[in-house]
């Protein structure tokens, strides 16, 4: 079909384009009504009893600590991969919940943990409600490491601590790309609105032949 024949199945099936365009304007006032996604993120670092040696080395056993601690506030499950740790759960499209993982610089064939930390990440529809989780989550996992180092009875001055960073974690809002939705929406919802005109313009001239026939 060519150009000028669509143009004249348009014509001759106005009333099915103009209903696709109503449709196609609905769709990108939805799209563009989106409220989008609040999220935050911080780090729970992991410090070890201060000593006095500030170039102390951290031992692989902070940094399992760490992992356990993790895998208690996520419910006994290990973290979640992802392709890059730099991969933000809002970008994952979970729109309300949290994620604690310790971060992991292998590559494929290999698990490689340097960092006696925690990435935490929460999101949901409001500041308000990040804030609640967040505030949830962090408090687990502090009651957890405490949890863990009571049952080992270890000394108040040898215990482990944390940190956040930032000590404030901001709330961001996550719109997407309003553009790339629109134009997606508009492109799929015109489409679709020359696929039906074609095919009731089909339908009709169809049942037109056979009408005729004797």
């Amino acid at each position: 079909m060519t150009v000028w024949e669509l143009m004249a199945v348009l014509r001759r099936r106005w009333y099915v384009t103009v209903s696709g365009l109503m449709v196609v304007l609905v769709m990108a006032g939805v799209v563009h009504s989106l409220p989008g996604t609040y999220s935050s993120q911080v780090d729970v670092i992991f410090l070890q009893p201060d000593d006095g040696n500030t170039y102390r080395v951290v031992t692989p056993g902070l940094i399992g600590l760490a992992g356990i601690v993790g895998q208690m506030a996520n419910g006994g499950q290990d973290q979640v991969q992802t392709v890059s740790d730099d991969v933000l759960l809002a970008e994952e499209g979970v729109e309300h919940g949290y994620s604690v993982r310790l971060p992991n610089s292998g590559g494929q064939w290999a698990n490689n943990f340097e960092r006696p930390l925690l990435d935490v990440q929460v999101t949901g529809d409001s500041p308000q409600e990040v804030h609640a989780r967040l505030d949830t989550v962090l408090g687990k996992i502090d009651a957890d490491l405490v949890d863990l180092q009571d049952r080992a009875k270890v000394d108040p001055r040898y215990r482990v601590t944390t940190r956040l960073s930032p000590l404030n974690p901001p709330v961001l809002h996550n719109a997407g790309s309003r553009v790339r939705a629109l134009a997606g929406s508009l492109l799929l919802g015109i489409v679709l609105a020359l696929t039906l005109a074609v095919a009731v313009d089909t339908w009709a001239l169809r049942r037109r032949t056979a009408a005729s026939l004797p």
